[in-house]
């Protein structure tokens, strides 16, 4: 899950600030996934779901209002458990694949 929900100071999500060609949050969207990760959460805030979803993203994007929804939604997930496990970070950093 990857956490999209911190400003910018430029007003809008800070995970959608500019990286190479593409975005923060496109970055470890894609580096997620060529580690295999089966499944990716964005969630974001209703006022910017519009934008994330424009990325076009390989992801499911959930826009929720608070915090408190945000761990609502990370309790449910992890309740319903499953065979991997579950991993929680913000969509707005750079690290490199082996970190992940």
């Amino acid at each position: 899950m990857l956490l999209a929900t911190a400003r910018s100071s430029e007003g809008g999500p800070a995970a959608l600030l500019p990286w190479g060609d593409g975005t923060l949050l496109s970055r470890l969207v894609d580096q997620l996934a060529a580690l295999g990760v089966p499944r990716t959460i964005v969630l974001t805030r209703p006022a910017w779901e519009a934008d994330v979803r424009a990325l076009g993203l390989d992801a499911e994007v959930r826009a929720t209002p608070s915090l408190a929804a945000d761990l609502e939604i990370v309790a449910e997930l992890a309740a319903a458990g499953g065979d991997g496990g579950l991993v929680v970070m913000y969509g707005d950093m750079v690290t490199h694949r082996e970190a992940l």
